[in-house]
């Protein structure tokens, strides 16, 4: 098994190829991944609180509640195939798309790609589902600055086998290493789900 050092001077910065792979809820299974150009900015905040209780004056017991995350996803344009596949748009009789006000939105994995001064780093994060879209449009200047379009995602825990029981999860990430070079090219053939270590 690999190991990590904390003297490692690894620095990340980009973003790019962003996947999304629909999960079937009646297998919790997904899909195959699809691909989005133009993704701009992820920034999503840690949801879930660290709570204790005191007894004998003392940390008497203490548990951790993670709730996933929930934030914001930048692109340069949302394109109709992903709006009809996650957000429940549709096509009319003349091929307008719709938005649908009875729509039930789809969840998904969301697979990325982070560069480092070390080697890029790719990351899936499990059960995501996006909210309603902003719309933002500016009138042109002397400056052409492009429009882009954020959209709401939450992102919960999502439950997988893990030996004879149950886990949960809610992000995985691999570098591109020699460690984890099956892992690391396959990650955009399908959506990444771990196993539980030999012990």
């Amino acid at each position: 098994m690999p190991t990590s050092t904390n003297t490692e001077k690894r620095v990340v910065f980009g973003l790019k190829n962003f996947h999304y792979a629909i999960l079937d809820e009646s297998t919790s299974s997904y899909g195959s991944p699809k691909h989005v150009t133009g993704s701009v900015k992820l920034a999503v905040n840690a949801q879930g609180n660290n709570w204790k209780f005191f007894a004998d004056d003392d940390n008497y017991y203490e548990e951790d509640d993670n709730q996933g995350y929930e934030g914001d996803l930048e692109l340069a344009n949302c394109p109709d195939e992903m709006l009809i596949d996650l957000c429940g748009y549709v096509y009319d009789a003349n091929g307008v798309l719709v938005e649908d006000a009875d729509a039930k939105y789809v969840k998904f994995a969301l697979l990325c790609e982070n560069q480092s001064n070390l080697s890029p780093i790719r990351h899936a994060f499990y059960e995501c589902k996006f909210g309603r879209k902003n719309i933002e449009a500016n009138t042109k200047s002397d400056n052409v600055n492009p429009d882009t379009q954020t959209i709401p995602i939450s992102i919960q825990p999502h439950e997988i086998t893990w030996g004879t029981g149950t886990k949960k999860i809610v992000h995985t990430k691999v570098p591109n290493d020699t460690d984890h070079a099956t892992q690391y090219n396959g990650w955009y053939t399908n959506v990444y789900i771990p196993t539980m270590p030999s012990l």
